[in-house]
């Protein structure tokens, strides 16, 4: 989902999240799954807790009823009334029965369904054209479709279900013209001494068939393709102080590589245009063996033909963009941006702010001049003299952009979000704090106008909103057809009164409270406890049980935390007995997500865990990772030891898309580092 939120609003956009499902999902489903086409008109709306469908006109055509709903396609819509999916037919009756854990839209006859976890396809009369034994089928691309197995190993499957590449493999990367990138079943990111760990160098080139094209352990690693050739990397071991070492692979197995004595440099990036980046170093001692220390100050990059010829090489040039219609950005010493030709010529007479992504593509590029966005072409012609305060997203696909601007009518930092089309004619002006990635559907765009969900067509003009939520609604339980995202968050008590960030860089208001009665207590022991007697409230609309993590032990325990949310999630028992998880704990790339927070002897933290309801009936309780001991290696390494303490069971009910299924998740900016 496109959006404009600061941090502090991250927490409060998971509750919308659980209230109003993500509109990308809404519209046409999750798990990066967008039809090709959707055809019928009909859309889903959510009111008063329920789905129903509208037309291109914003005309109630099917009233709320379900649970969860998405598009139509191909005269069918994928639908949930209690814990199942099935297909509806245009007058909201179910015309394919709701027996599926989750559904996809219709594409070519064929719709992708999932049955107790696993994958299957079927055609529009309900019957069943293939089931795999794997936990996820990628979408079809010109045939074939990878597979990832429930021990997360890739292959290949043909339109059929038969496998043409078996599952050898931890990764198969995307083929283009007919060759991809694969890692072997005991390939490791992380280890870089192949020398010692040699069969954790598994990285290869396969065609469509599976056969090795480069086989495993010739490079160390093989980073991307275009061109017809490949970024390599040569290793460590082949250079002399022990830096980047890349290559590039041609065709014929020719490699293109920049050899200087002493320097840092390497080559960077693919071709385009005939030409890759390479990274330079503006200064080394040619009669030094030492090694001269990377300086960002020193650094910069230019560009390298295929005969291995640096042709384009200014230190003035910090670093550049790649080539596309011939057409490079470069950015300058002060941040500024110019165009090159291949011979390395400016063609601008002046310098740009800023360039969006990658600069040209499919004949234009997004740029900033005097702080306003505007287009220019490849003649470097102003298609749309720039005017916008920012460029949010570009859908090359369907030939839209999404800005934004400030509203100085309303609170200040307040952003709203605009749809226009390459040539700049506005057809949702700056209304909107969210919209749908998934773009216009049938003449019309989901989106967030005045904390409400709506949808607009191109004119701007609203053709449906939800209505204003009554206050003081009941409370629901829970009931989802997803992974539950992690939500249990504490604090500790900061050791100084006036840094309250001692406990870890995310503050949560949830510190710690002395036990003052210990009945019914576990005495000398951290316990877990989820207390079906009472009743809270979470996600501002839903019951939940009240959840105690107590220390009644003589010391303080430490927990990792991931901005202050801890280690802890709900399970419940499937059909054959076995407890999985049912919520899962995001990753997150900031290296500032991840602290410990403490919770002293004599402590509780009270947390609250959504009441759940499902089609399936089933025991469940809640698992929290702690530190139970760790000792010092070193000065610099330590080992722990981790233990799963568990809560009481107690019955609920789920639906079986939980065990499995997480639905897509878009960062809300560069505040957000989370992937999932």
């Amino acid at each position: 989902m496109l959006k404009t939120q600061t941090p502090q609003t991250l927490r409060m956009k998971q509750i919308k999240t659980i209230t109003i499902f993500s509109l990308t999902c809404l519209i046409v489903g999750c798990s990066a799954y967008v039809p090709t086409i959707v055809s019928d008109g009909l859309l889903p709306f959510y009111e008063e807790g329920k789905y129903g469908y509208i037309d291109s006109l914003g005309k109630v055509i099917i009233k709320p009823s379900f649970l969860e709903a998405y598009a139509f396609s191909e005269g069918l819509g994928a639908a949930r009334l209690d814990g199942n999916f099935g297909y509806i037919s245009p007058k909201g009756e179910f015309v394919l029965p709701p027996v599926y854990d989750f559904a996809y839209p219709f594409e070519e006859g064929r719709a992708k369904v999932y049955i107790q976890g696993k994958p299957a396809y079927i055609d529009k009369s309900g019957k069943e054209l293939f089931r795999c034994d794997c936990s996820v089928i990628e979408n079809y691309k010109e045939g074939y479709a990878k597979i990832i197995t429930h021990s997360e190993k890739y292959g290949v499957i043909d339109r059929n279900g038969r496998i043409v590449i078996d599952t050898l493999f931890s990764r198969i990367e995307d083929f283009r013209d007919g060759r991809a990138i694969v890692h072997g079943l005991e390939h490791s990111d992380f280890i870089r001494d192949y020398e010692k760990y040699p069969n954790q160098n598994e990285v290869g080139v396969i065609d469509t068939l599976g056969n090795f094209i480069i086989p495993y352990h010739r490079y160390d690693d093989i980073i991307e393709y275009s061109e017809g050739s490949f970024l390599v990397d040569l290793g460590s071991a082949n250079t002399k102080f022990g830096y980047y070492n890349y290559a590039i692979l041609k065709a014929d197995g020719k490699l293109i590589r920049y050899d200087t004595p002493h320097s840092s440099a390497y080559v960077s990036g693919s071709f385009n245009s005939g030409l890759a980046p390479i990274d330079l170093y503006k200064y080394w001692n040619a009669k030094s063996d030492k090694w001269e220390d990377y300086s960002e100050e020193l650094s910069y990059q230019g560009f390298i033909n295929q005969s291995g010829e640096v042709i384009i090489n200014d230190t003035n040039i910090i670093s550049v963009h790649p080539f596309s219609h011939n057409l490079a950005f470069i950015e300058h010493e002060d941040e500024k941006f110019s165009v090159i030709n291949t011979k390395g010529e400016f063609l601008l007479s002046h310098k740009l702010n800023a360039v969006h992504e990658n600069g040209f593509r499919d004949g234009i590029a997004f740029v900033r001049e005097k702080g306003r966005w505007g287009i220019l072409d490849t003649n470097l012609k102003y298609i749309l003299e720039p005017r916008h305060d920012e460029v949010v997203s570009v859908d090359w696909q369907n030939g839209n952009y999404y800005f934004s601007e400030s509203h100085p009518s309303v609170e200040q930092g307040d952003i709203y979000i605009g749809v226009a089309d390459f040539k700049g004619n506005i057809l949702v002006p700056a209304i909107m704090k969210s919209c749908s990635e998934a773009g216009f559907i049938n003449g019309l765009l989901s989106c967030e106008i005045d904390e409400k969900l709506t949808y607009v067509n191109r004119k701007g003009e609203i053709v449906w909103q939800a209505k204003k939520e009554k206050q003081n609604k009941a409370l629901d339980n829970l009931n989802i057809a997803y992974m539950n995202r992690g939500y249990f968050y504490a604090y500790s008590l900061p050791e100084d009164p006036e840094n309250i960030r001692s406990g870890g860089w995310y503050v949560d208001d949830n510190f710690p409270q002395k036990i003052s009665d210990y009945t019914d207590i576990p005495k000398n022991k951290l316990s877990l406890r989820v207390d079906t007697n009472s009743r809270g409230t979470i996600y501002e609309s839903y019951h939940s049980y009240p959840v105690f993590v107590l220390n009644v032990l003589d010391s303080a325990v430490s927990f990792e935390a991931q901005d202050s949310r801890l280690y802890m999630k709900v399970q419940a028992k499937d059909q054959n007995g076995a407890w999985r998880d049912i919520e899962y704990l995001p990753s997150s790339w900031c290296g500032n997500s991840y602290h410990r927070i403490e919770l002293p002897a004599a402590h509780y933290w009270k947390l609250q865990t959504p009441i759940y309801e499902g089609g399936f009936k089933t025991k469940l309780r809640i698992a929290l990772e702690y530190i139970m001991s760790e000792k010092s290696e070193d000065k610099y390494s330590y080992t722990k030891e981790l233990e799963i303490l568990y809560s009481n069971e107690y019955d609920g009910s789920v639906n079986l898309a939980q065990f499995w299924r997480k639905h897509d998740y878009y960062p809300a900016s560069i505040m957000d580092p989370y992937l999932d």
